[in-house]
């Protein structure tokens, strides 16, 4: 028979060694390996009475052999049994071991290592094998349930048995060759080779009665060979000496020592100590357990190997692995538009899962709708804008956006419309858009670098060209909002564009410069026009026949698309400087003192002397009716082919420089400084279009990204509530130049300028007030702190260049500073902490720690000129700005300052800070001077202005607004880059 490696319960157990004695007295003592204690001193007569043996069941039942399982294990049936069935070892109406029927876990729970729980956790590692009986094995795999756990039983090969972790082999050796012992039902056995090649117990053939098997002997009668209790070894096993069915003592049934132990001295196994109790577990990381399990060596109980949790899960109080969070996500990166409308990511959280991040709401975008699609935030800007960015909708992508006045106050030199749209180009790069046949305007962009433009051609609404100087060609996909550079290959100033489908066009310019392409500008090539002298314009029908017409009379014709270019007669050596044709046949052309027209496409030209002027611009509106303008406001009209000439009345003396008509009765025209009239009769009479003021801006302040004021010339105050889409004139009551403005929220504010004027106002300007200033002299600069505290500086008068007031400008009185009378103080700083700072004059600066009660002067400022602005970002870091590029810098909060170089020589206005490093200067002829190192170095980028900028202001980095001369107000969103 063969024998499980399981033990059955030994309940007298022997902890010392048992001697066998002569006189057959035993000495059992405690065995440590089953952690029972028990005494057996048992004495037997010679003649076998017993009747002095303890009765104890501590001695295993014979006849039960090796328990296939200890008492109260609980085992789970492997698979493909369902997964809530388990066993439980239990003590069988023969008095032994077995496992019992099958049993179910409660609903809702499975078994999983005998017992019955709700979550599974990982019992294994994959791949790893056991040993589920003598002849099964099973493997680690993934169940049903996504836990690592044992499989389906495996049956070794015929011949073999499972062994060590899960492998089967060949046999092993159960006994000793040679020992025999009696079975309970008194069989003679032997230990001998069996089938399988191994020892194992063989049966003998059974006594024949009356013999009984003693000792594994067939005998008449048996004989007590040892005392009750006592315990030997037999081979590895042992044995229990106890009474025999036969009627006396003798050896019972062999045990295997625990764990696989050898036998050693008087029957005593190899004893081992248990550290936990059946069913226990514990966490021995965060993340992982270990249980208590029957060590097949040993036989004691011990923990397992560390089983690590399931994925996002963690392992607490008695090792239970428990889920902590699941996945929301798919993958890490991936992003979504969550619930509220925002933008979502997928990351890794801090307990491992992956986890949604808070929304992130697609910002709000003046001008534009800003939604989430597909993960991402989706810009649509409103009709007229353009995309600049992911949140800004404008209606250019320059780095500056022209607010006032519209047209900018620049020359403006060229006109094309398409439909109702038209537009503008001229001096700073300057190009306006009209969508209302120049009723109103809006500054719709600028070409990059401030290029003077000087012809203008659109072939659909959001298709155009412009050329300028220096060989400049640029061409807008978005309507003008956004020109891209084309490389021209000539140096020289180009004139005049036309273009007669989005492939096809000319230019034309100084030296007899022609280019022509036929792929929209990416590539241009000359054509030889056969002069040298400066073309002004040019005008094509179709795609072979055109004229350009220029200096000293001349007038050029192609018919074959521009190989060719013929000269025709305009029988004058005048400059021509505008060609118009209505057909092939019939045109126009105007220039100095002389109207020219031609009915058969110039083979002959009519030339008509008007006056000594400059005429600039023709339009006819039929064979025998056009239109010209010129210098000092010109416009004269003929209706019967230029036979006879009338002056219409323009309304100014401004050259005008450029015309367009819609119909036989609205026109355009454009000319100096930004000037634009309409008119609806035909030329007749004309109404200036031009919005915003041209008055001279000297200083502007926001308190918000909406609400701003701007002053100067003539008591001029304009507001905005928009940003500055907007500018709105508020009534100041005066006219003397206001130099300054400040406001302290949206309501309260205050502007200064010449004759000691000081304005407030407390409902954002909607009314004006003087306040007595108690000086004569002109206030340059102010400064307030609150509704309350401020501070004005300007040309010394009454006593002081420095006036303060603690009441809002209810009381100014003269603070004493100490600076020479004949100095004229122009800029102002103030912090919080009472630190203020004055500046001015032949290089004057002087500081206050204390609000103004005291003022000293630092060391040598390095410059006598005159200093226009100070600013300060704390109580020790400062700028100053001034005549001639000069930049000051200190570190000391003003008592020491030296000089930084900067990029331009010309004068510097005013300068401003958002934070320690971010800084800008604005100054003469539309200089703009950045720092993003806290002033350690300074960048030019001029704005798209020539004008002088007078005033800043900056909210960010990036957002901020320049003012200055004829009403120039420049925005930009991206710091002016």
């Amino acid at each position: 028979m063969r024998h499980l490696e399981r033990w059955g319960p030994v309940l007298l157990l022997v902890a010392g060694a048992c001697a066998e004695t002569n006189d057959g007295a035993d000495d059992a003592g405690v065995r440590d390996d089953a952690g029972v204690e028990a005494d057996a001193d048992v004495g037997a007569d010679a003649d076998g009475d017993t009747g002095d043996l303890p009765e104890t069941t501590d001695v295993p039942g014979d006849g039960c052999g090796a328990a296939p399982c200890l008492a109260d294990e609980r085992r789970c049936e492997p698979p493909p049994a369902d997964d809530a069935i388990y066993r439980v070892c239990e003590t069988g109406p023969d008095g032994c071991l077995r496992w019992s029927d099958q049993r179910s876990c409660p609903d809702g729970q499975f078994c999983q290592e005998g017992l019955c729980v709700e979550v599974c956790s990982d019992i294994c590692a994959e791949g790893a094998r056991q040993c589920l009986s003598d002849t099964e094995w099973q493997v680690c795999e993934r169940g049903a349930r996504g836990c690592l756990t044992w499989g389906e039983a495996t049956d070794c090969p015929a011949g073999e048995i499972c062994t060590g972790a899960g492998v089967c082999a060949v046999c092993a050796d159960e006994c000793v060759e040679g020992l025999v012992y009696c079975s309970r039902t008194g069989t003679p056995l032997i230990c001998a080779a069996g089938a399988a090649g191994c020892l194992t117990w063989i049966e003998w053939p059974a006594c024949a009665p009356p013999q009984l098997c003693w000792e594994g002997a067939c005998v008449d009668s048996c004989t007590n060979v040892c005392s009750a209790g006592q315990m030997r070894c037999f081979g590895a096993d042992y044995q229990i000496c106890m009474m025999q069915p036969a009627g006396c003592y003798g050896w019972g049934t062999p045990y295997h020592c625990p764990g696989g132990r050898t036998c050693t001295g008087a029957g005593i196994c190899p004893s081992c100590t248990d550290v936990c109790r059946e069913g226990d577990g514990r966490c021995d990381t965060a993340t992982s357990a270990v249980r208590c399990r029957l060590d097949g060596v040993t036989g004691c109980w011990v923990w397992s190997p560390s089983t690590p949790c399931g994925t996002h899960e963690v392992c607490e109080g008695a090792g239970v692995c428990t889920v902590v969070c699941t996945d929301e996500c798919p993958a890490e990166g991936e992003r979504e538009c969550g619930p509220g409308g925002g933008v979502r990511e997928c990351v890794l959280g801090a307990l491992g899962c992956r986890e949604w991040t808070p929304e992130t709401p697609c910002p709000t975008v003046p001008g534009g709708t800003n939604v989430c699609v597909a993960g991402a935030c989706d810009l649509t800007c409103d009709a007229g804008l353009l995309e600049c960015g992911p949140t800004s909708c404008r209606v250019s992508c320059a780095p500056w956006t022209q607010q006032s006045p519209v047209p900018p106050y620049e020359n403006l030199w060229a006109l094309d419309a398409v439909g109702n749209t038209v537009w503008a180009a001229g001096n700073a790069g300057a190009v306006a858009r009209s969508d209302d046949r120049g009723v109103t305007w809006r500054n719709a962009g600028s070409a990059p670098g401030g290029t003077v433009l000087n012809g203008i051609d659109f072939v659909n609404a959001n298709l155009g060209w412009v050329v300028g100087n220096g060989g400049a060609i640029l061409r807008s996909d978005d309507g003008g909002g956004n020109w891209v550079a084309q490389t021209s290959g000539v140096t020289g100033h180009l004139r005049g564009v036309s273009f007669v489908d989005a492939n096809t066009g000319w230019a034309v310019g100084d030296g007899g410069t022609i280019l022509a392409t036929t792929n929209g500008g990416t590539t241009w090539t000359p054509q030889t026009s056969g002069v040298t002298g400066v073309l002004y314009a040019v005008h094509f029908v179709n795609a072979t026949t055109g004229w350009a017409v220029g200096a000293a009379g001349t007038i050029l014709k192609t018919a074959d698309g521009g190989r060719v270019w013929l000269p025709q007669t305009s029988g004058t050596t005048y400059d021509i400087r505008s060609v118009r044709f209505l057909d092939a046949t019939t045109g126009w052309a105007a220039g100095n003192n002389y109207a020219y027209r031609t009915t058969n496409g110039g083979a002959s030209w009519a030339a008509f002397a008007r006056s000594t002027l400059q005429y600039n611009a023709v339009w006819p509106t039929s064979a025998g009716t056009a239109l010209i303008v010129g210098a000092g406001g010109r416009v004269e009209t003929t209706s019967d082919g230029g036979l006879s000439w009338s002056t219409r009345t323009s309304g100014t003396s401004a050259n005008l420089h450029a015309l367009l008509f819609f119909d036989a009765l609205n026109a355009v025209t454009v000319g100096a400084n930004g000037l634009v009239l309409t008119s609806a009769n035909g030329g007749s009479t004309w109404i200036e279009r031009r919005g915003g003021t041209t008055d001279n801006l000297r200083d502007l302040h926001f308190v918000d990204a909406t609400h701003g004021w701007a002053v100067g010339a003539a008591g001029r105050i304009v507001a905005t509530t928009d940003a500055g889409a907007a500018w709105t004139p508020q009534t100041s009551g005066v006219t003397a130049n206001l130099w300054a403005v400040r406001f302290a929220d949206v309501s309260t504010g205050w502007a200064v300028g010449e004759g000691g004027t000081i304005l407030a106002t407390t409902d954002g300007g909607a009314t004006w007030r003087a306040q007595v200033s108690g000086t004569t002299g002109a206030l340059y600069d102010v400064m307030f702190l609150d509704a309350a505290e401020g501070w004005a500086v300007g040309a010394y008068a009454s006593g002081s260049s420095v006036r303060y007031t603690p009441d809002g400008g209810a009381t100014w009185m003269a603070e004493p500073t100490g600076i020479p009378t004949t100095v004229t103080m122009y800029g102002v700083w103030f912090n919080p902490s009472g630190n203020g700072w004055v500046v001015g004059a032949s290089g004057t600066i002087r500081y206050t720690t204390n609000r103004g009660v005291s003022w000293s002067a630092p060391g040598a400022t390095g410059t006598t000129q005159t200093l226009w602005d100070v600013a300060f970002v704390d109580d020790a870091t400062g700028y100053v700005v001034g005549a001639a590029g000069v930049l000051l810098v200190t570190a000391d909060g003003g008592r020491t300052w030296t000089l930084r170089g900067t990029p331009v020589s010309t004068a510097l206005y005013d300068v401003g800070f958002v934070d320690p490093l971010h800084g800008f200067v604005a100054g003469a002829a539309g200089t703009f001077l950045k720092t993003s190192d806290g002033g350690a170095s300074w960048t030019s980028r001029s704005a798209t202005t020539s004008r002088d900028l007078r005033g800043l202001c900056f909210l960010t980095a990036e957002d901020g607004w320049v003012a200055g001369d004829y009403g120039t107000i420049l925005r930009t969103f991206s710091g002016g880059e």
